[in-house]
């Protein structure tokens, strides 16, 4: 059986809950900027139009990537803006 504290009526907490709670809200800010922004990467594997859902556009993988690298102009001005 627990002991309970004297005037307070609650149960002590256990010796690592203070920190576990000091923490929550950093991990929470953690999640939010450091995961949510990843779903928006969606965007770069379909075939955006305005206006469409999301699930609504067609899914076209790295046809857009490869397209770069194939076509010597857009690769020689993509190494350009990089250097």
């Amino acid at each position: 059986m627990r002991k309970i504290e004297q005037g307070t009526g609650r149960k002590p907490m256990k010796p690592g809950t203070k920190l576990f709670l000091a923490t929550v809200p950093f991990l929470i800010l953690y999640f939010l900027f450091a995961y949510l922004p990843i779903y928006g990467w969606v965007y770069a594997f379909t075939d955006y139009k305005p206006g469409k859902q999301l699930q609504d556009l067609q899914f076209v993988g790295f046809k857009y990537f490869t397209y770069m690298f194939k076509n010597p102009i857009l690769r020689r001005d993509m190494f350009r803006a990089l250097r």
